[in-house]
């Protein structure tokens, strides 16, 4: 469209004025044939009148350039006066130029026009009147020649009269024609209707060089034009130098001394409204110049448009002048001629009242007002997005009364706004400007203190009169226009897809894609150095006479509910990109005001950078207006603030194949919508804007729609558009960054992918003889992003060439190139929000089709980002604790995670945030909705900020912040990090309040007051005190629990004694299950019946309001609980031989000393137990029980296999026995245990143990009496058996049996080293023997004895041995015990060996070994590498010494100093410790950026067994690994137990001294994926361990492996769950027989009772659950340990800090424990640096614990005590310990723990500098005691 014009011309007198355009089209809104014109009515419909112009023009350049209404003069009457009839007079006609030859169509068509034609009503006289096409100078006058022949085109109309000269006649009117002629010479026509002879075309010169553009009419100043003359003004010139000048229809003169570019457009200004009189008209042009010259010769900037104001420069007066800064924003990209193009002048002749355009804008008010108990001074501080202050105001008011602030008058002008002076009688002070759409912060501070209100008022958006979608508000004062509106989602269906409205799409504003696929929004794709006005503000006449007119060039969300719609139309076909943009977006502003009585105007342009707060969203509708895309939040963003390159526009020039590193970016937020969508060429799509709190404000829930986040709702926003190009058609992706291809991504999967073609065209038009493809993709989340690029298609020959950079840097990330048809692929772990373009290329000149596919992380935000109020996660109340707790992960940088509370009561509260990674530096706030009027039901709802905090008591990183609540008031905690750049990681969030309730809640299962039962002997009862308690509310309930004494059942009651309360119950096993349904009470009370419990077995019992009983009207009340426990038989009775069920009632007897045990309970009176034993030898067989810890007066009765009694046992009333001899093995015995004849009371009931002593093959044996002695006696030392203690360890042990009363036993070793002996006496369970034991030196003289023992020994003494002496050791028993023992001996070895049979070097890898010498001598040592492959030197890599009682280490290797690592790189090896004294040492190694620690060992054995290995690719890293340190090869058979049952074995060979292993997720022996144990069983002693990486959970781990294959009993470190942390607990039963394995967890909390379970588990099975699952009270931290009737092996391995840790079990206690590595930073104790210590007193009494710290260099060692609880455990925060934190430095060092009686000691060790954790059992020192022995 090129002109426009208005007129009435159709329907005259109907339908009004008619708006004219012309241009170059076809068709309008699907009416054809319009011929470059078209007319729409001015009835006030805006209607399309069709072909109603005679079908337009043609031909030529096939397009109308000018328009013009003009009504000529009468013509001459061709003959003169007379009779004959003058020709018509023409009235009113449309003036159409142009470039054609055709006016009209058929038969109405007239030829030859040449560039201008009228159209109109030919004669009038003719009735009815029609409207046709006619040339001009086709009257008889005109000599039959049809317009302007010869030129170029018509650019300018106007008509003019000159005045008369010389006192003449005044000239007719005349239509004056200019344009171009000769392509760039100008052209200046008239046309005189009254002309009598000849052409009445007359050329008038120009006067200046180049197309004439414009032309107006304006009339002088009467100061200065006397005679009111009216001038013609041409305007016109070149692109170098244009040209203005007046004529009065003659020569023209210069009226511009100099302008460097051509006038495109004058606009005279016309002030003719009654009241405002003026005689000054003002004179406007525009162009495409920069500068114009004065008169004065100043030259002045006035880009593109300038203002004459005054006289004619020939009598002295007037100048030009600019306005404002003229129109200088050039958009990128755009080409010559840039400027001013148009003009228009616009007034309503309204006079008196402000015209529309005209008004000023209101002024900010802003008011405090303190309440009416406040005191203070207030004084307010605005500031602006970029935190600017922009106005600062103390009180309005000295009286102490009214101290309020704020800003004055919100109607006054503002005169530090404009140029000019305001109407005086509405001046005021100045305000403070304001820019639509950007955010303001206002500051109250002040003297005094007091509660206040803040008032603001600021103008607003009009209300919409008809929601049409057209953008346009209108009031009484004025109109307010902006973006046409879109389609607002239907409330009622707010997730369902919509429909754009067709009426409404036809309406949104275009916009242009530039030749490189990239738009704004604020570009104006005709004129790209001025910006489209997106918002336009117009106001009525000013009292004073003022006219105002306002525009922004940026649009505006300016409501919640304001959707903005846009269209653009694909260039090609691939992908379009589609952002917000709302930080550092530049706004331009534009406001005209001009004086209507003094005839003075002003222009002013006004920019700004600003930051909008605008939450937004966008939705993409296809050209069926289909909901394609929707996206609110943008997770392709980097922290709080990302830049990326978007626009297509570089700094500088760059070719077409260029990567750009260094564009101009732009700035983007998450709260920024940005969508990819795939678009097809030619294809239209609608974009709508709108609020990101639209649905919200929408929500039909009003619940819901009161949490519109009005901080965000609204806001200015820039559009940005980047897609894929035309390329001419023959390139389908970009060769250059400047228009990559962005990838689609799926956010929930990482994953996207697109197709490509390597294409190289090398002939043609167009060439692209290097084809290459640019991608850009941005992470949606951190981690492992694979690349991969795969040729499609059969025999596909491309030879991929694939490179990834760094956007940010150029950086290459990764490259590769393969081979012909492969596939290539890349790996890369780029953070989230970062951005890449990927190249590919075809080397070698190879092409071919492609699919490039993106294999990331996805991400699923774990709870409501803030602005999503509704959706924020509930903090659920546990009223016992006061608690309410959540876990939660900011999982990237600017991710804030919102929980809600709702208070019960008035009282303070507290959040608490704990970190759970270093990488985490929390920061909480709290807010509570609040109105912003004080009546609330009147005003909005708003979040009030009530509370925050960075970093809590003690310095440390977690947040507290304390605030106070409202009963039913809902409270909002945001969660974040500090530096929302930086910050990410796990936390644990917690709001802590007063306890409410007095029993925990079924919600808090397994939480439950424990009901102690007091356990009746005789009866085998079980019973509590009846506990009190409370339903407070009818939607109370109470949990209890209690722990089954016996098997049997048992009777729970529910009494209301004191309440009228009608009470429920339901029971549940320890798992959750409920196991008796919801049984209702009758008359206050309610009675159940459990009828089978089990041993150990913890159970749950829910109180809860119950169906009204009868006359029982309350829900709440208090009552008691009671549980009664009842005993059912453990064995059969006397005659059931039947009844014998295997293990329970089956004696099996030891191959290695021919014992077997069982235990049992006689209750109630009259109770028997039957059992049945089979033989090993023949021989004497003695049969025993005894009743320790019970009053039982038993007696024994023994039947052969024909059930016939053979022999009866009595004994002194507290034990029984008899001897039988055996004929043979495999003879079948019974054995009855049964109370003593008239034994009655408490002996008649009770505990007991049965034991059978017999004999084994070859002889030997616990029969006793008569069988052959096995060891020397007493005396006998030269024939005393010897014990060989193992060379490496110094262990030795012998086994013997005390076969008859006053039988001895006597051994002798020979010292291998000089140094402490320790020497214990153990007896099996179930064993018999109180022996003594007695130490004899080489001369046979007694040195030592022992007959106390430790807790697991019978006997124990210690003693030290010179090197190469000989000892003997005497065991003896005590009183007239038998039975089987063990004697075992620690001795020093004369080399000491410790293993870890883990290690590998590489680039990415740290592995140190921390060494401790506890002992008072240094101690040398050599550290050996064993290569599972290549040369295998017996070289140490390192040797070195350690002082006395100090710290010191070994650095293997390093990623800082790889070159001097002590090992060959990439080879798996084990370490080997060779020492001449005892040390203690840990392995120490990080990897996969976590870490894996474990102490080295002493011991080898044959067989190994591990609980918890995974298979699974995906998120595992598992490695079994092995070191054979014996001097033969190592045959080694391993089998794989699953969770499914599913078992296999392989086996391999382990050479001497070499590493070896598998590789779960590589080895093929490994045959499925899941969870499974390991045994190992090797023909040589060797050292196994599990190197564990878990990649999901971020973790690894170093575990030694059960040395014993499994036992009866053991326990673990601290363990916990939630809070960040997540664990697993494994039991492998590798054994032949199903496993009961009882696992009691003890709370490091005293208030928390104990946790049991009772696992079964299946021979040749693996059991595992998580640590949620087991039942742990979340956050909690405890000590497992478990029992079994089997041997099994169990482990735990935690997720916590950035890392895992984990061991197996202990099963063994010693006196002493080592740690060789902690460190600690005493000013990050606790924060960075977490070390804990983990104790475990298997005995009966409390033991006190001597922790030593061991320093470097012999630093002084300091010490402290920690007292352990008699079967507890103990948890001491090393990190906390004053020894610890009163270091001045940093410092390495280790620990030595000793007690007087055998513990457990573990040690957890997490850096979180370093990003590393474990926990290691510590070294024992000397003899280790099994748990179950003690």
């Amino acid at each position: 469209m090129f002109a426009l014009a208005v007129g009435e011309l159709i329907d005259q007198g109907v339908t009004g004025q008619e708006l004219i355009v012309g241009g170059s089209f076809g068709n309008v809104g699907g009416l054809g044939g319009l011929g470059n014109l078209i007319a729409i009515s001015g009835d006030g419909n805006g209607g399309l009148l069709g072909n109603a112009l005679g079908g337009g023009v043609s031909g030529g350049g096939n397009v109308v350039k000018a328009l013009a209404f003009y009504e000529p003069p009468a013509a001459p009457d061709p003959d003169g006066a007379g009779m004959q009839m003058a020709p018509p007079d023409e009235p009113l006609g449309l003036y159409v130029g142009g470039s054609f030859t055709t006016a009209g169509t058929g038969g109405g068509a007239v030829n030859n026009v040449n560039n201008i034609a009228r159209f109109g009503i030919i004669d009038p006289s003719v009735m009815p009147a029609t409207l046709a096409w006619e040339g001009l100078g086709t009257t008889g006058y005109s000599g039959g020649a049809l317009g302007i022949a010869g030129i170029d085109e018509v650019l300018a109309i106007q008509a003019y009269q000159p005045p008369a000269a010389g006192g003449g006649m005044q000239p007719a009117p005349r239509l004056y024609v200019g344009g171009r002629t000769g392509g760039t010479n100008g052209f200046l026509n008239f046309w005189d209707p009254t002309a009598t002879a000849g052409n009445a075309w007359t050329v008038s010169a120009s006067g200046g060089t180049g197309p004439v553009f414009a032309m107006d009419v304006w009339t002088p100043p009467t100061s200065i034009n006397p005679q009111m003359n009216q001038f013609l003004v041409i305007g016109g010139g070149t692109n170098a130098a244009g040209y203005l000048r007046v004529s009065l229809g003659g020569a023209t003169n210069s009226f511009l001394p100099a302008v460097d570019g051509a006038i495109r457009d004058i606009v005279v200004r016309v002030d003719d409204e009654p009241g405002f009189a003026s005689d000054t008209q003002q004179l406007f042009i525009g162009g495409t110049f920069t500068t114009v010259t004065n008169f004065n010769g100043d030259m002045l900037q006035a880009n593109g448009v300038a203002r004459f104001d005054g006289d004619f420069p020939q009598i002295g007066g007037g100048d030009w002048n600019t306005l404002g800064g003229g129109v200088t924003n050039l958009s990128p990209g755009a080409a010559a001629p840039v400027g001013v193009f148009a003009l228009a002048d616009f007034n309503d002749n309204i006079p008196g009242v402000w015209d529309r355009m005209e008004r000023a804008s209101s002024r900010v008010s802003i008011r405090v007002n303190p309440t009416a108990d406040a005191f203070f001074q207030a004084v307010v501080t605005v500031y602006d997005s970029n935190l600017n202050v922009v106005y600062t105001n103390q009180t309005l008011s000295t009286q102490q009364d009214t101290p309020n602030a704020g800003a004055f008058d919100p109607t006054a002008p503002d005169d530090a706004f404009i140029n000019i002076s305001p109407p005086t009688e509405l001046g005021a002070a100045p305000s403070f400007n304001v820019w639509g759409g950007e955010v303001y912060y206002i500051e109250v501070t002040g003297a005094g203190t007091g509660r206040y209100t803040v008032e603001v008022i600021t103008d607003a958006v009009p209300p919409e009169a008809m929601d049409n979608g057209d953008g346009a508000y209108q009031n009484e004062i004025g109109a307010y226009f902006e973006q046409p509106d879109g389609t607002t989602p239907d409330p009622m269906a707010l997730s369902t897809p919509i429909l754009l409205d067709p009426n409404r799409a036809v309406r949104a504003n275009e916009i242009t894609i530039d030749a490189d696929g990239h738009a704004h929004s604020f570009r104006n794709p005709t004129d790209p150095n001025n910006p489209s006005a997106y918002t336009t503000q117009t106001f009525d006449l000013s009292p004073g006479g003022f006219d105002r007119l306002e525009l922004s060039d940026l649009p505006v969300i300016d409501r919640v509910g304001d959707t903005d719609l846009y269209k653009f139309r694909a260039p090609a076909t691939g992908y379009a990109e589609i952002r917000i943009a709302t930080f550092g977006i530049n706004m331009g502003w534009q406001e005209i005001i001009t004086d209507n009585v003094n005839q003075t105007s002003d222009r002013l342009s006004r920019a700004k950078t600003i930051n909008s707060p605008l939450d937004s969203a966008l939705r993409i509708f296809n050209n069926d207006f289909e909901q394609i895309g929707y996206n609110n939040d943008n997770l392709a963003s980097a922290g709080f603030l990302s830049t990326y390159f978007v626009d297509g526009q570089a700094d500088g020039p760059m070719g077409p194949d260029q990567i750009d590193f260094d564009p101009d970016n732009r700035t983007f937020r998450h709260r920024d919508a940005r969508i990819i969508i795939p678009v097809t060429a030619g294809q239209s799509y609608f974009i709508q804007v709108e609020s990101g709190q639209l649905l919200t404000f929408l929500n039909p829930d009003a619940a819901v729609s009161t949490l519109v986040d009005w901080r965000h709702a609204i806001g200015a926003y820039d559009l940005v558009l980047g897609m894929t190009p035309s390329l001419n058609g023959i390139d389908d992706h970009s060769n250059g960054s400047a228009s990559a291809t962005p990838v689609l991504i799926t956010d929930a999967t990482g994953d996207g992918q697109v197709n490509g073609i390597i294409d190289d065209v090398i002939t043609g038009v167009f060439q692209n003889p290097d084809d290459r493809d640019v991608f850009s993709y941005i992470a949606p989340n951190r981690g492992q992003t694979i690349f991969r690029v795969i040729p499609q298609g059969a025999n596909n020959q491309l030879r991929t060439n694939i490179q990834i950079f760094d956007a940010a840097n150029g950086a290459i990330v990764a490259q590769t190139a393969v081979g012909p048809g492969q596939t290539a692929q890349l790996v890369t772990f780029p953070e989230q929000g970062d951005q890449y373009y990927i190249v590919i290329n075809g080397d070698a000149g190879s092409e071919g089709a492609y699919r490039l596919t993106v294999d990331g992380q996805g991400i699923i935000d774990d709870h409501a980002s803030e602005r999503n109020w509704a959706g924020a996660t509930p903090l659920l109340l546990v009223p016992f604790f006061g608690t309410a707790t959540a876990n939660g992960v900011i999982e990237n940088p600017d991710d804030q995670d919102v929980f809600k509370y709702t208070a019960e009561t008035y009282e303070t509260a507290s959040v608490k945030v704990d970190s759970l990674d270093v990488t985490l530096d929390p920061f909480v706030q709290v807010y509570e909705v609040s109105s912003d009027l004080d009546d609330s039901t009147m005003g909005n709802p708003v979040l009030l900020q009530i509370s925050f905090n960075n970093d809590g008591p003690n310095d440390g990183v977690d947040s507290v912040a304390t605030f106070s609540t409202t009963p039913g008031r809902t409270y909002y905690i945001v969660v974040s990090g500090l530096d929302l750049n930086v910050d990410r990681g796990r936390y644990q969030v917690q709001v802590k309040v007063s306890p409410t309730d007095d029993h925990p809640n079924f919600s808090d299962f397994p939480l439950g007051t424990t009901l102690a039962l007091t356990f009746d002997s005789l009866t085998q009862m079980g019973m509590n005190t009846p506990v009190n308690g409370n339903i407070e509310k009818n939607i109370d309930n109470d949990m209890f629990r209690f722990t089954a004494p016996a098997n049997g059942l048992a009777t729970v009651t529910i009494a209301t004694p004191d309440s009228l309360f009608a009470p429920a119950v339901r029971i549940f096993d320890q798992t959750g299950v409920e196991i008796v349904a919801l049984t209702d009470g009758t008359n206050g009370s309610v009675m159940v019946t459990i009828p089978s419990i089990t041993l150990n077995q913890q159970y749950y019992i829910q109180v809860l309001p119950g169906t009204t009983g009868v006359n029982e009207t309350d829900d709440t009340g208090t009552y008691t609980v009671k549980v009664v426990t009842e005993p059912v038989d453990d064995h059969p009775d006397d005659g059931e031989f039947a009844m014998i069920v295997s293990p329970r009632d089956v004696i099996t007897l030891s191959s290695v000393n021919g014992v077997g045990t069982k235990t049992g309970i006689l209750v109630p009176d009259g109770d028997t137990d039957l059992f049945r034993f089979t033989t090993l030898a023949g021989g004497s067989t003695l049969i025993r029980v005894t009743t320790t810890g019970s009053s039982l007066s038993p007696r024994i009765r023994i039947f052969n296999a024909a059930f016939s009694v053979i022999a009866t046992g009595t004994g002194d009333g507290d034990t029984a026995q008899q001897t039988i001899t055996a004929g043979a093995a495999g003879e079948t015995y019974y054995v009855l245990v049964e109370k003593a004849p008239g034994a009655t009371g408490a002996q008649a009931v009770g505990n007991y143990q049965l034991s059978v002593s017999g004999q084994i093959p070859g002889g030997g044996g616990g029969g006793g009496g008569g069988g052959p002695d096995d060891h020397a006696n007493a005396g006998e030392f030269n024939s005393a058996t010897v014990i060989t203690l193992n060379s490496r360890t110094g262990y030795g042990q012998g086994t013997g049996i005390i076969n008859f009363i006053g039988d001895t036993d006597l051994f002798k070793f020979t010292a291998l080293n000089s140094g402490p002996v320790q020497v214990q006496i153990t007896v099996p369970a179930g064993g018999l023997v109180d022996g003594q034991v007695k130490i004899y030196n080489q001369s046979q003289v007694l040195i030592a004895s022992n007959a106390a023992g430790l807790p697991g020994s019978t006997a124990a003494l210690s003693f030290n041995a010179t090197l190469g002496q000989m000892y003997f050791v005497l065991v003896e028993p005590v009183g007239s015990s038998t039975g089987s023992y063990d004697v075992r001996l620690d001795t020093q070895p004369l080399n000491y060996f410790l293993y870890y049979p883990e290690g590998f070097a590489s680039k990415r890898i740290d592995e140190f070994v921390p060494i401790v010498n506890p002992n008072s001598f240094t101690v040398t040592y050599s550290l050996y590498a064993r290569y599972e492959t290549g040369a295998n030197p017996d070289v140490p890599i390192w040797t070195g010494s350690v002082a006395p009682n100090s710290r010191s280490g070994v650095t293997v290797t390093t990623r800082k100093n790889f070159a001097g690592a002590l090992v060959r790189p990439n080879t798996p090896y084990s370490l080997e410790l060779r020492a001449d004294g005892p040390l203690s040492a840990t392995f120490s190694h990080y990897d996969f950026n976590v870490s894996v620690g474990e102490s080295f060992t002493r011991d080898t054995s044959t067989t190994w067994t591990f609980a918890n290995f995974t298979k699974d690719p995906a998120e595992f890293r598992d490695f079994l690994v092995f070191y054979n340190p014996a001097a033969t090869t190592a045959n080694v058979t391993i089998t794989l137990y699953y969770e499914n049952g599913f078992t296999t074995s392989f086996s391999q060979s382990i050479e001497s001294n070499r590493r070896s292993g598998v590789n779960i997720n590589n080895d093929g022996r490994v045959p499925q994926n899941g969870r499974f144990g390991v045994k190992v069983e090797s023909d040589q002693p060797i050292v196994a361990a599990q190197s564990s990486y878990n990649l999901l959970n971020g973790g690894g781990d170093g575990t030694l492996g059960d040395s014993d294959g499994g036992s009866i009993e053991g326990v673990t470190s601290s363990v916990s769950t939630g809070g960040g942390v997540s664990g697993r607990l494994a039991i492998l039963n590798s054994g032949t027989e199903a496993a009961t394995v009882t696992v009691t967890a003890s709370y490091s909390r005293v208030d928390i009772p104990d946790l049991t379970r009772v696992i079964v588990v299946q021979p040749g099975r693996t059991f595992s659950q998580s640590l949620a699952q087991f039942g742990l009270t979340n956050g909690e931290v405890a000590g497992l340990r478990y029992t079994s009737n089997n041997p099994v092996t169990m482990s735990v391995i935690q997720y916590q800090n950035g890392d895992g840790d984990g061991t197996v079990t202990a099963t063994r206690a010693a006196t002493k424990w080592q740690f060789g590595d902690a460190f600690m930073n005493p000013r990050r104790a606790g924060i960075t640096y977490i070390e804990d210590l983990t104790f475990f007193n298997p005995g009966s009494s409390t033991l006190d614990i001597t922790v030593t710290f061991i320093f470097r260099n012999s630093a002084p060692s300091q010490s402290t005590t920690i007292s352990v609880s008699a079967g507890d455990f103990a948890f001491v925060s090393v990190d906390q310990q004053p020894i610890i934190l009163g270091l001045t430095n940093s410092q390495p060092f280790s620990i030595s723990v000793s007690g007087a009686t055998p513990f457990v000691a573990f040690f957890t060790h997490y850096d979180r500098f370093l990003n590393g954790g474990w926990t290691a059992l510590g070294s024992p020192v000397g003899l280790e005691n099994d748990l179950s022995s003690i």
